[in-house]
């Protein structure tokens, strides 16, 4: 579905595709605005209910998800307050390289942790 599309069903709207090879899976939610997330360990079909809040109506409100959305938000978000390469700078390209350098720590810190569960490394 088209991110229009998305918009038109509502918010909790969702639209996903699954790799028939490997597990990967993309999965496009509407929550504002449409989230992208692609995940290998969550089934797309299983709904999750996350709380979120309605501005018009000031409440908050209940919102159905895939559950491969706050498992991966929840995640990446306490690694990049753990581990946050924060400099600032006015020259753009920095920003964008210390950015880059803090993606590609959190990403090789979850693919550390993935392969020490598949090789039953223990954990110190």
């Amino acid at each position: 579905m088209s991110k229009t599309d998305l918009h038109k069903a509502g918010r909790g709207s969702y639209d996903s595709k699954v790799n028939a090879n490997t597990p990967l899976c993309i999965v496009r939610w509407y929550d504002n605005r449409a989230v992208h997330v692609s995940a290998i360990h969550a089934d797309v079909h299983l709904l999750k209910t996350v709380k979120r809040e309605d501005k018009t109506a000031q409440k908050f409100v209940k919102v159905q998800c895939p559950a491969a959305v706050p498992s991966i938000m929840l995640t990446w978000e306490a690694l990049t307050c753990l581990a946050r390469i924060d400099h600032k700078s006015v020259k753009w390209y920095r920003r964008i390289f210390y950015w880059a350098l803090n993606v590609a720590s959190i990403n090789i810190w979850i693919l550390y942790k993935w392969q020490c569960t598949q090789l039953v490394v223990p954990e110190f």
